[in-house]
């Protein structure tokens, strides 16, 4: 039987975490950052605005290997940052479905649309 990995189950759960809106309020890339696995996260946090061109994905790799780092252009294209001296992404224009798998690493979201967070929070309250 394969042992788990560590933190391998830290990524977004929502019977565990809340909504998505609340658990990003605490995970709001100050104390820690949004962490998830798959694409259907991906194309949630699309839907509902959280994530726009701009955003940057962070592949966690864990493995003895660097991160890999891609900027969000559009809803269906990601782009590799460079191949510089760390945490590159792989070179070119990808699709979020080739990259963020359900078997491949967890996944980082950085700078969201915290003001539709922010937006969608204060309506759940009143």
């Amino acid at each position: 039987m394969e042992e788990p990995v560590f933190m391998d189950s830290a990524h977004y759960q929502p019977k565990r975490d809340g909504t998505l809106a609340e658990y990003l309020k605490t995970h709001n890339g100050i104390s820690c950052f949004p962490l998830f696995r798959g694409y259907s996260w991906y194309k949630e946090l699309w839907k509902k605005e959280y994530l726009m061109p701009g955003s940057i994905i962070r592949l966690m790799w864990n493995v003895g290997r660097g991160d890999e780092h891609f900027l969000v252009l559009e809803k269906d294209k990601l782009q590799g940052i460079g191949q510089g001296t760390g945490h590159g992404g792989r070179e070119g224009i990808h699709h979020p479905k080739e990259i963020l798998t359900n078997k491949g690493p967890q996944w980082e979201a950085h700078r969201l649309n915290f003001r539709k967070i922010k937006e969608d929070l204060e309506e759940k309250i009143g």
